[in-house]
Order: C-alpha cells, then structure tokens, then sequence
C-alpha cells in the first residue's frame, strides 16, 4: 500500500509532468546507455511527441532512440553520447526524424547530459524543435532566418531547464514540511495538537501551488495580450522563480513612485528571469544581486534614440566575473555567447522584447568587478485598476443538496472530491473518462436524476478530452451546468471556456471551502443557459 508520503510525491511529479507538457518543443529523457545499437532506451517524454511526430507517449515510452532517429547517422550520434557526457555541452544535431505517418521530419536535436557528483552520466536529456537544415549554415544567417520565434522559444526552453533545479530543491523543502506536519499529525492523539500541524501542512501546500503555478506560467511561453501592470510585482514573482535553491539572493528596491507600465506580463517575465539568471550564473560562489526599480523623465535632448517622457528604470546589478570590453557591443546578438554550454539567445530575444516594447536596454561590465543591466520601459498613459482584495475565510463552507458528477482519470483527485461533496450535503457520481461522463449523464438525465453540476477535469489521456464531453453534454441537455477543471489555466482560457458551454471555472488544487462556494455561485443562478456545443474544438 502506498504511504501518504509517496501519494504527496506522486502528485508533485505529475505537477512537474504537467509544467513539461506545456511546452511546445519535444523534451526526451534517455537512460544512461547501452551506447551502442538499439541504443538508449526513453525513459519519459513530454506530450509534444503527438503533435510534432504524431507518437502517442506510450508508443515512445521504454522504446530504444533508435524508433526515432535517422538510421544512417545514428551510429554517429551513438559515438557522441560518451562526449556529452564527458564535456558537460550541449550538442545541436539536425535529424530526418521518423514520425507515425512513416513520414520523416528534419528536426533539430539538442541533446546533453545530467551527470553525478563524480561525472558519471545518470541521463541524457533531449529537445526537438523544428530544423533549419535549409537554410545557410552560418549562425549569423540562420538567426536571421528565424523570423517564426524559434529564438524565443528555444531561449524560455533553456532558461525553464535551469529553474527547474532550483524549483525541485524548494518543492523538496515544501515536500518535506508537509510529510514531516502529516507523519506527526498520524502519531498525534490530542485533537488540539493536531490542529497546528495540519494548517502547517495546508500552508505548505499554498507554496507548493504557488511554485508550480509560476513554473506552469513560463514553461507556456509568450502571451499576446498587453496589460498594465505594477512591474515590481511582476518583479518579485521572477525572483522567486530564478533563484529557489540558489547561493545568491536578491535585494529588491524599488522608489514610491513607481509608475505602471503596459506590457506582455509573459514575454517581460521571460526578460527578467533571463537577466536574473546572468547574474546568478556569474556569481557561482554566491553573492548579492542588486535589483533597483525608480521612476525618471527624460529630455527629448537626452539621447540614446528614445523619446521624451516618463519611464520606469530597472537595474539588475551583479559582483561577479564581468564580461570582456571587446564583447559589450556584441552581447546581445543572436548566438553570440561566452559561456561553454550557452545557446546564445537567452539576452538576443531579452532585448528583441525590450524593443517590442518601445524600450532600451544597455549594459556596463568590468572584468572581475560585476554586470550592470540598465532597462528603460515606458511609463503607462493611464494607472491600474484594482479592485480590493477581500480575504476569503477558508473555514467557511457554504453547504448545499444534490448529485454532482465528478469526471477525472486520477482516482485519488475522485476520492477527495467526493468526500468533500459529501461533506458539504451533496451526493457525489464518479467517472473516469469523457466518453464516461456523457454516458453516465444521459443515463442520470433519462432517468430523471440529472446531476446539479458536473465538475470536469479538462484532459483525459488517449480518449475524449474534457471540452469535448461537455459539448456533447451540453447538446443533449442545453441547462446542464459544467465545471471546468484544470491544473493549470491561462488567462486567454475564460473566454475560450465560456464560448464552450461551461458555467464556472475551478482550478487545480482546491479546499472545501473553494468548491463549497463555486457550487453555491453556479446553483444560485437557476436560468438554464444557451448550449454553445456545436462550435468547433479549440485547442
């Protein structure tokens, strides 16, 4: 039987699942050998594999390399695995990768190894992305070539594989204060003693959301829709995904008059954890990075080809190993890079984002003194709204009556929600998969006990997804009302999932009191709503 403990771990390796399959790009971990023909076998890989090979994950799952790569390279790539174990690089390979059509695509591998203490590879782990093999050799061309956001992308795919160590570090400290309030709580007998273990735990559980949420949000990539935001916020949020685990810590200052600044909060999150992570990995025996944010009016006369006005002034300060006179003016070009395992795009699209955003970006370094990063953003033509924040009493619980249908493919997710139901007066129906929760709804509607709500898990592995069983729910029965559930949402998503036929949104984790009151909303309205069900899927 599995101890809660393991329970726990398993519900924080399927977060971090989670955060992968939301990338665009193929990510592939491989054992540590054999290094010769059939090769290494996958040991995980990432729900691209579907759209850019048109693989299932379990039909790639334990299978050699070879399934996938070119047959008459592949004894060359074989031959390089022990060099990138042994240098600790990166190595970039154009491959014909076979696909599930029989098909082969030019895919660009990025392959590297994760290895011990002592050297010894314990993983190799690979990206996918699509290939420039047709276009000029030269670096300086081909970063030319890229006008369909690869740069961007492949710099985010770069930066999320270093936060992920620090994020695993913190969550194992997160990890660890929960089994530690829980094991104690078990062999706790007084019901008053108790008590401060479990909030200690819960607490815990907050952070742990929060980290996940952060890395979920990054590992999604840009945006498109600009907001005006407070950027020392947005500020604080990058901190705390840059430097979990690290040997440096950040002393933020930021002026009282900041002003707002209108921006893609995704894309300046993305320049943030860049800059932040130059200054982290300049500084590998630890330090202090400065972080200063103020608010300035430049002239019209003051130069450096940016208009008079109000601006917001970041500086992002380290006191590490400086950068060399003769590489200032080259620093931000694509592929340009100083560090042996660097791609050369993480400060090229820092500063293509800046620009985006009618700003400037400059640096001053000196060998063995530290970096300087210097970031002008315009100030936003009109001030944020926001609402007052009420905080929300998680002891109250808003009871109610009737059957609520939960549909979702983990079973402990099932279990806890029905207990919750249960708890809070309703009578609680379980199902496993879309296609089961259009039928068990019919049968439930035939038979004149039509659940008061369905609460729906949004993605059901290898059949129905969750937005297709509600439409065909909703066109059978029009006045059903649907919970879309998820561990993960974009801000993008409510329209999306409103235009569907959804009545309410109920994100991943949730306490009783979180879903006492999202039924207690959804009930109260009782006008049965317009079916949306014939409109395309999204995806």
């Amino acid at each position: 039987m599995d101890t809660p403990q393991q329970s726990q771990a398993e519900v924080i390796n399927r977060h971090f699942r989670q955060a992968l399959d939301q990338v665009g790009e193929v990510v592939i971990i491989l054992d540590a050998g054999p290094t010769v023909y059939p090769g290494p076998r996958v040991a995980y890989v990432n729900q691209a594999i579907a759209s850019v090979c048109g693989y299932r994950v379990d039909e790639v799952l334990g299978q050699p390399v070879s399934m996938l790569y070119d047959e008459a390279t592949f004894d060359a790539f074989l031959e390089r695995l022990p060099d990138v174990g042994r240098s600790g690089m990166r190595y970039f390979m154009d491959v014909s990768t076979a696909c599930a059509s029989g098909k082969r695509a030019p895919l660009r591998w990025t392959i590297r190894a994760a290895t011990s203490g002592d050297g010894q590879v314990l993983n190799y782990y690979v990206t996918m992305c699509p290939s420039w093999s047709d276009v000029p050799r030269s670096e300086q061309e081909i970063a030319e070539k890229q006008s369909d956001g690869g740069d961007d992308r492949s710099s985010r795919l770069e930066s999320l594989a270093y936060v992920a160590g620090g994020i695993a570090h913190d969550f194992n400290n997160v990890l660890t204060a929960i089994m530690a309030n829980l094991s104690m709580a078990k062999m706790e007998n007084d019901a008053d003693a108790i008590q401060p273990m479990l909030s200690n735990a819960l607490a815990s559980c907050e952070s742990a959301k929060k980290l996940i949420g952060q890395l979920l949000s990054f590992a999604k990539g840009q945006g498109t829709k600009r907001s005006v935001v407070n950027l020392g916020a947005l500020m604080k949020e990058a901190i705390e995904l840059s430097t979990p685990g690290a040997n440096v810590r950040c002393d933020l200052r930021l002026s009282g008059n900041l002003p707002p600044v209108e921006i893609e909060p995704t894309q300046m999150m993305q320049v943030m954890n860049n800059l932040l992570i130059n200054a982290r990995q300049a500084m590998p025996n630890g330090g202090v990075i400065q972080v200063l944010m103020n608010s300035m009016v430049r002239a019209e006369e003051a130069g450096e080809g940016i208009p008079a006005g109000r601006y917001l002034e970041l500086r992002i300060r380290d006191r590490g190993c400086g950068i060399a006179e003769e590489n200032l003016q080259t620093i931000f070009a694509p592929f340009f890079t100083t560090k042996r395992d660097g791609s050369g795009l993480g400060l090229a699209t820092t500063k293509k984002i800046i620009d985006q955003h009618s700003g400037h970006i400059e640096v001053k370094s000196r060998i063995n003194v530290g970096t300087e990063f210097r970031i002008l953003l315009p100030a936003a033509t009109h001030i944020i709204e926001e609402a007052p924040v009420q905080a929300a009493d998680d002891s109250e619980l808003v009871k109610g009556e009737g059957l609520v249908m939960i549909a979702d493919d983990q079973s402990d997710v099932l279990l806890v929600a029905a207990m919750m139901l249960e708890r809070l007066g309703y009578k609680a129906v379980k199902v496993t998969s879309g296609e089961a929760a259009v039928r068990e709804y019919r049968h439930l509607k035939v038979n004149s006990n039509a659940p008061v709500a369905v609460i729906m898990d949004h993605t059901f592995p290898g059949g129905m997804n969750g937005d297709d069983a509600a439409r065909e729910i909703l066109a059978f029965d029009p006045e059903a009302r649907i919970i879309a559930s998820s561990g993960y949402f974009e801000t993008s998503d409510e329209e999306r999932i409103k235009g569907i036929g959804y009545a309410a949104i109920l994100p991943k984790p949730y306490s009783p009191a979180v879903l006492s009151r999202t039924l207690a909303d959804l009930l109260r309205t009782a006008a049965p709503r317009k079916s949306l069900a014939s409109q395309p899927a999204m995806v």
